[in-house]
């Protein structure tokens, strides 16, 4: 970081004596940002750059910088930004005929559009990057587009065209003498084998993957490499090696989260990484535990029908004995028997333990899902919706670090930092009650609360954002409103649900709150004259998957907030619902016990 800002004063200072220089170091300092995942500090080095190329008036230079902005966005999660910057950066490279550099910015916007799942939009991008690349002879630009080719291919159950593709992507690196991303391309080969039944095959090239990826010590292709192969060997049937390389799997992730700097995030992955695995370690002893079941149960099989033969012979011998052996039979057949009744009842204990067995399988699978489901979408939150915000704040900073921005310049831009950090703060205490909520013990202190103070305080805590879009917020509930909750509960509800009316309500609007009793509830609604909801949107606003749209003013969200909403209220006996009109705005209520 120090050589960084070394280099930046350089070139602040120097000004044209030395603005190729300037470019150069920007560039180096960028790629170095980028390469060790600090991506706020290279969007901020490749914006220098940008402005230095337009002030050259170098316009292949400034699709360039669009393309390295917009694919540092891409890396951070950022993708609509990612797609507003690539897509900047191609219109400029078209207008200068710059067929090379449109190829590539083709490329990243390929890989952007398969990261949103587009895969439609992806492979037209890709075949576009591949068209001038064969032109211009870019073979890096053709492999790497081949690669993405193939992995929108299987994405869409094109398993054939894909392996072929990959292929292709492989022999186009190994001729140019850089195998880099060869352990990438087999990753998606694996996978597209996996996808086929083809389990043998894809472990033998997840293991190549994995020895190449370890040689150029690139832990991401590792990583994937290694869960390929756990993948692999469970879908075969294999369940000691699918262990060993789920450990390993879990090993490099908790290292690249260690390289990442980023503590709290690993600990929390490395428990969650746990959890999964002791789930899946109980499942694999449970499927062992059935096959050994149902091997004792047909031996008890096998051995019923012996000693049914048995008991034959003996009838058999016993007809030519004639009288003298009749009684001796009779004995015989009766000991049968009760050892029969025996082998069967045991053969139906051995069943019912096997239909216990299932179903114990059939709960750890469902939790492995479940947390799989949570894990996935707390790693979302924290990479993207959480990460977002607070790399623009550290590049607003950073700005005034280097002295880029004077005071006056960042006095302008204090309110949208405010903003910033607000929204943030928000998304914290959300992503922590909801965090708590899906731990086993969780339970509400429901005591007697008063409604009109609860939300007097939050209209005030909103005040800054109102007053920004110069919207109106009318309190009717009166202090005295009382119900029973669990206090801290219901203060996110009521802050989720009116900060969700400011997010989509437009300038010089209105929100209003009101309340009502009904019967023993009491009923809370948030009115607001902004856009509404869409007829298509409305059955996804409370379904089970995680909603949300940009806002007015571009506000973005996790689709965490009504999620937590209703769990919440669900605690607290209490229900959610809202009635809407695109035209007419939304309103939303929620419900309490009265006193």
């Amino acid at each position: 970081m120090k050589r960084l800002l070394v280099i930046l004063a350089i070139w602040a200072t120097a000004g044209t004596m030395i603005g190729q220089l300037g470019q150069d170091s920007l560039l180096r300092s960028g790629r170095l940002a980028y390469q060790s995942g600090d991506y706020g500090t290279a969007i901020a080095c490749y914006r220098h750059y940008l402005k230095l190329a337009q002030g050259a008036r170098d316009d292949t230079a400034v699709a360039d910088a669009y393309r390295l902005i917009g694919d540092a966005f891409r890396a951070s999660g950022e993708m609509e930004s990612a797609l507003e910057e690539l897509e900047m950066g191609l219109k400029i490279a078209e207008g200068v005929a710059d067929s090379n550099m449109v190829g590539r910015i083709y490329n990243r916007i390929a890989a952007v559009r398969f990261e949103m799942n587009d895969a439609k939009g992806s492979e037209a991008a890709a075949n576009e990057a591949i068209t001038l690349a064969y032109k211009m002879q870019d073979e890096a630009t053709i492999s790497s587009s081949l690669n993405i080719l193939g992995a929108v291919y299987r994405s869409n159950g094109r398993f054939q065209m894909a392996l072929d593709t990959l292929a292709q992507s492989i022999s186009i690196q190994k001729s140019m003498g850089d195998t880099t991303d060869i352990p990438n391309a087999l990753n998606n080969m694996a996978n597209t084998l996996i996808e086929l039944g083809m389990y043998q095959e894809a472990i033998d090239t997840a293991k190549r993957s994995f020895a190449m990826a370890h040689q150029s010590k690139i832990l991401v292709y590792e990583q994937y490499a290694s869960h390929m192969l756990y993948k692999a060997y469970r879908l075969k049937g294999e369940f000691l090696p699918a262990f060993d390389w789920m450990e390993i799997y879990n090993g490099l992730t908790q290292e690249l989260l260690n390289e990442a700097k980023g503590k709290e995030i690993s600990q929390l992955r490395s428990e969650m990484g746990a959890a999964q695995g002791e789930l899946e370690y109980e499942r694999l002893k449970a499927e062992n535990a059935l096959q050994q079941q149902t091997i004792a149960s047909q031996n008890a099989k096998v051995f019923a029908i012996g000693g049914i033969g048995s008991l034959i012979l003996v009838l058999t011998l016993g007809l030519g004995l004639v009288a003298r052996s009749q009684k001796r039979a009779n004995a015989v057949l009766k000991a049968k028997n009760t050892q029969i009744e025996r082998q069967t009842q045991e053969i139906s204990g051995i069943n019912k333990r096997l239909e216990h067995v299932a179903q114990d399988r059939k709960l750890q699978q469902d939790r492995v899902e479940e947390i799989n489901r949570v894990k996935d979408k707390l790693f979302s939150i924290i990479s993207h919706d959480l990460r977002s915000p607070m790399n623009s704040i550290q590049g607003l900073l950073s700005l005034m670090e280097r002295s880029m921005i004077d005071q006056a310049e960042f006095a302008m831009m204090a309110d949208t930092l405010k903003t910033r950090v607000d929204s943030t703060t928000m998304l914290l205490d959300n992503l922590l009650n909801w965090s708590r909520s899906q731990m086993e013990g969780f339970s509400p202190q429901l005591a007697t609360i008063d409604l009109g103070e609860m939300a007097l305080m939050e209209c005030r805590l909103q005040d800054t954002t109102a007053k920004a879009k110069a919207i109106f917020i009318n309190n009717r509930i009166p202090v005295g409103t009382l119900a029973t909750g669990d206090k801290n509960m219901v203060e996110l509800v009521l802050r989720n649900l009116l900060s969700n009316a400011m997010k989509f309500t437009e300038q010089e609007g209105q929100i209003t709150l009101i309340a009502e009793m009904r019967s023993d509830q009491l009923h809370i609604g948030i009115m607001d004259t902004g856009i509404g909801i869409t007829p298509a949107a409305i059955g996804k606003v409370l379904g089970k998957d995680y909603y949300n749209t940009p806002g007015t003013n571009k506000e973005r969200g996790s689709g965490l907030g009504l999620r937590l909403c209703k769990e919440f209220l669900d605690h607290n006996n209490g229900s959610l619902w809202f009635n809407s009109n695109s035209d007419k705005g939304t309103t939303f209520w929620f419900s309490l016990p009265t006193v």
